[in-house]
């Protein structure tokens, strides 16, 4: 994961064989079909008759293909050239952390407001079973640092 760039979701490293996946993106997109997409558009990128196609030749074609052929698909791609998410505005992004006061252990950490964090009373340990989390506001803490 990179975090310099900020108007890229992904990128791909031919010579060095990898992918990097901007760090917002890929921490804050709310649909993991999009995810899933960012990372099958880099690692077409990546396929030896794709290699200094760009977003042209044989890359737009295998791109249109896949994404047609996994159209019904739960999990669908959709392979295209750019996207709308403006990743700047992910910088100083709030994060909520889940810990569970009863086998204190951070749980998890979210990066939106979503229905697990409104509600957080009604939810159990993953790891204890008891109904004993708590939301912190951990927005100027590494993630490293809570164990996750």
């Amino acid at each position: 994961m990179y975090d310099k760039k900020t108007n890229a979701y992904g990128t791909c490293r031919y010579r060095e064989h990898r992918i990097t996946i901007h760090k917002n993106f890929f921490l804050c997109c709310p649909d993991l079909d999009h995810v899933r997409s960012v990372i099958a558009h880099e690692l077409l990128h990546s396929a030896p008759c794709c290699y200094r196609e760009g977003h042209k030749g044989k890359w737009k074609i295998y791109a249109k293909e896949f994404t047609e052929a996994t159209k019904d698909y739960i999990h669908h791609y959709t392979i295209q050239r750019t996207g709308s998410m403006n990743l700047a505005n992910y910088n100083n992004i709030t994060k909520y952390g889940i810990y569970c006061q009863n086998c204190n252990k951070w749980i998890d950490v979210r990066y939106k407001r979503t229905s697990v964090i409104k509600n957080i009373d009604e939810c159990f340990c993953p790891c204890c079973g008891a109904k004993a989390l708590k939301v912190i506001d951990v927005t100027n803490k590494d993630i490293r640092e809570l164990g996750l």
